[in-house]
């Protein structure tokens, strides 16, 4: 058995869309999960800005 200290994984609808790992920045690295889903969404018109709050403009 493998097992994994940090793994963040993007899913949505289901399907693995991205994988951190290994993260070497606990503290900081929310904020660099928020920057990629920033970008990866850009075209959709959802934005998030912060780690509670979601806004869709």
């Amino acid at each position: 058995m493998t097992l994994y200290r940090r793994l963040t994984l993007v899913v949505a609808d289901g399907r693995v869309e991205h994988v951190c790992h290994p993260i070497p920045a606990p503290p900081t690295h929310a904020n660099e999960v928020l920057r990629w889903l920033n970008r990866s969404r850009a075209g959709d018109g959802t934005r998030l800005v912060s780690r509670r709050r979601r806004v869709v403009t």
